[in-house]
């Protein structure tokens, strides 16, 4: 392992728990369960128990529905920017192509998701494939606002249904 992806944790705290401080990390960290609070540069941004995956079979249908949604959503994107003026035909066919690809992510990852079950902790392969799969579409959907007012206007009311879509399975975007 190089050097830079080690993490120094540094034990505190007087409890048995304790506190744990991790300096900064030049990559990813996932974490699969946490009791108390979760803390990024002095602010809390998980409070409670962090449970990565689904807590109930509501928050699952509900997830996939999403997803589904998500999908249909990016298909009208894509289509929008694939007919779009704006820009020149290589942008254009650069981005459907993108497009493209991200809806069939996503269909993998709902099909991933269909086969977990609830109140049961995600593997760090799952919470890495939705914290990556709905960050790669948010990414796409901020590249799409150049593509036309219609697809401009897609991506402003899909882009804040990324976050709490992922707040479902626990991904903090």
């Amino acid at each position: 392992m190089p050097e830079s992806a080690k993490i120094h944790a540094q034990r505190t705290g007087e409890n048995s728990m304790g506190k744990y401080t991790i300096g900064k990390v030049g990559g990813n960290v996932t974490i699969n369960e946490a009791g108390g609070n979760l803390n990024q540069a002095g602010r809390d941004v998980v409070q409670g128990n962090a449970f990565l995956g689904f807590q109930q079979d509501a928050d699952k249908a509900q997830f996939l529905a999403a997803l589904d949604n998500l999908r249909l959503q990016l298909r009208t994107v894509q289509s929008e920017v694939a007919t779009s003026d704006t820009q020149n035909d290589d942008a254009k066919d650069d981005l459907s192509v993108e497009l493209l690809k991200q809806i069939k992510a996503l269909k993998s990852l709902s099909e991933q998701a269909a086969a977990l079950p609830s109140a049961q902790a995600a593997t760090p392969q799952h919470t890495s494939s939705v914290s990556d799969c709905l960050s790669t579409t948010s990414k796409l959907l901020d590249q799409a606002k150049d593509f036309g007012e219609k697809a401009a206007d897609i991506s402003r009311k899909l882009a804040p249904v990324i976050t709490p879509l992922a707040a479902l399975f626990g991904v903090i975007l």
